[in-house]
Order: C-alpha cells, then structure tokens, then sequence
C-alpha cells in the first residue's frame, strides 16, 4: 500500500523471520502507528463549501489526522514535542518558515492561532512571528489545536483558505516525513538486518 510506512513490508518480513526476539516498541504500538501513519496519509475532501475553502477544510483536517499520528509516533518513540524539531534539518526547518511566511506574508493566519493557543505554543508562535527561528512541530500543533477547539477556518480574520491549505499540507508533509524517516532508521537497526 502507497500510503504505509516506507519500509512497512520489510519490518514485517523481519518480524515473521525473528519472532522470538523483544522488540523496544511493542509489536501492537507499531501496527497502530502504521495504522494511523495510512490514515494520516490519506486523501481528505471536504464537499459542500467553496472550492477554495473546501480545500482549506480538507487541509485542517488533515493536519488533525497527521497530528494525531505524530503525537502517537512521539509517545511510542518516548520523544518530547519540543525535542522533535531536532528530527529534521534545520535548513529545511528555516525553509519551511520562509514558505510559510510568503503564503502568510501578513500573517492573519498565526496571529489568530497564537490568541488561541497554551503558552508554549504562544511563545514558539511569537518566535516564528518574530522572524527568529522556531520548531516547526509547534506550528503545525498550533493550527491542530485552534481547530479541534473550534475557532479556526480557512479564512480567520481574512486569511486566504488557499495559502491555509498549503501551509496545513506543506506541514503535514513535513510531520509525516519524520515519521517515516525515523520509522525507516528503527528498521534498519533491527539486529540481523543491515
């Protein structure tokens, strides 16, 4: 299946050729990862609404989805979110910010979130907004939260629901990309196979 973990099918192989051996994570955690990780990675459309905002709702949506299999992957990995922003380049971090910034270039979009958000959020937001560098695992969280909780949409204060969608989908790439990476190097240190 495209939309599994990478090196899902050869986890498995390994898994019926050693079945006696202990794994760190526990077998049921990382079937419910992948599970989620496929979910995650799906298509999500919103129907009934604009085209533009339907494509905004499908974003937010679908950063819910991937926030929710990351916050599992942290969990079974027993990685803090702020730690997390270490999982991925910082130059692709910083680029990531940048793109952000030009699809927000008046950011409507995160100043409504950082009024909606705990202060942990709040200060990750404030760097972001600051032009100083932050974890972008923050950013894509923030917009989790302000969504589930029910105050954000793809066009708050007057954002543009289709810089939304790419901001939510450029992130949720990015968070499912480091699943996967760190699922892949999981795999490859499994004893026996190299």
């Amino acid at each position: 299946m495209s939309n599994q973990l990478q090196e899902w099918e050869v986890f498995n192989k390994w898994v019926n050729e050693h079945p006696k051996i202990k794994l760190a994570v526990q077998l049921p955690h990382l079937n419910r990862l992948n599970a989620r990780f496929r979910l995650a990675n799906s298509e999500v459309e919103v129907k009934g609404y604009r085209p533009d905002t339907g494509k905004g709702y499908s974003a937010l949506l679908k950063i819910g989805l991937v926030w929710a299999a990351f916050e599992f992957f942290l969990k079974m990995f027993k990685l803090k979110q702020r730690d997390a922003g270490d999982l991925i380049e910082e130059s692709e971090a910083f680029d990531i910010q940048k793109n952000i910034r030009t699809l927000d270039a008046d950011d409507k979009f995160y100043f409504f979130i950082k009024s909606n958000v705990n202060s942990t959020h709040k200060e990750e937001l404030t760097n972001y907004l600051n032009n100083d560098p932050c974890n972008i695992v923050y950013l894509a969280s923030a917009i989790r939260h302000a969504f589930v909780h029910g105050k954000l949409t793809p066009n708050v204060d007057g954002a543009n629901p289709d810089a939304v969608s790419k901001i939510c989908n450029m992130l949720s790439s990015t968070l499912l990309k480091m699943i996967d990476d760190r699922f892949s190097k999981f795999v490859f240190n499994l004893p026996g196979l190299k």
